[in-house]
């Protein structure tokens, strides 16, 4: 999402130039991760019309998508929708699976089984806590997570899950069953976890 969010921002920024909380869910950006594979994007800015022509970002946009895919050789990352609504822009993507939306943006961000992150190396030392209670619980043999799913990365971002979110880091905030909001130091980042089955 960072590629893309500074995309546009930046995007807004040149023609601003040259011109002279969270709310419902349909209002944040966030990064869905759907059962079987695929991660949809949803990014909203505020966006002024007057200044701002939305079928050129949609154009650069679409540039970067199709660079991404030419290189790949196979069309792994699509353009949904780019649109402006009620003074904002929003724009949505789909991403064949969590790598390549890692990769398109060039950021840190795992998605599958606790067992297949940790084949790969990732740390799962903690601590972890019961994300309503927010007791702090152990991976150990009492508390096998190895079949959960899991999400990982660096990045302050909001993530909306397949399924019900159990357990979390600790700069993890659940809103909702589904769906939870990760913070970052931005001089000290750290691992975020978000473990749902």
């Amino acid at each position: 999402m960072k590629k893309l969010v500074c995309l546009i921002l930046t995007f807004i920024f040149l023609c601003s130039l040259t011109a002279c909380s969270l709310g419902k869910e349909s209002d944040i950006s966030m990064v869905q991760i759907k059962e079987k594979g695929p991660v949809i994007e949803t990014i909203v800015e505020e966006f002024d019309q007057s200044y701002y022509n939305i079928e050129e970002l949609e154009s650069v946009i679409q540039e970067d998508i199709t660079e991404y895919n030419q290189n790949l050789g196979s069309e792994n990352v699509k353009l949904l929708s780019c649109e402006e609504k009620e003074g904002k822009v929003i724009v949505k993507l789909e991403y064949t699976e969590a790598a390549d939306y890692a990769a398109f943006n060039d950021i840190h961000f795992f998605s599958g089984q606790v067992s297949e992150a940790m084949s790969e190396g990732y740390d799962f030392s903690g601590p972890f806590y019961e994300s309503e209670s927010r007791e702090e619980m152990d991976f150990d043999e009492e508390n096998d997570l190895s079949d959960y799913h899991v999400v990982i990365t660096d990045e302050a971002l909001n993530v909306s899950t397949a399924g019900k979110i159990l357990y979390t880091g600790g700069n993890v905030n659940l809103i909702n069953s589904k769906l939870a909001g990760i913070t970052q130091d931005i001089d000290n980042k750290e691992w975020s976890y978000i473990f749902y089955k």
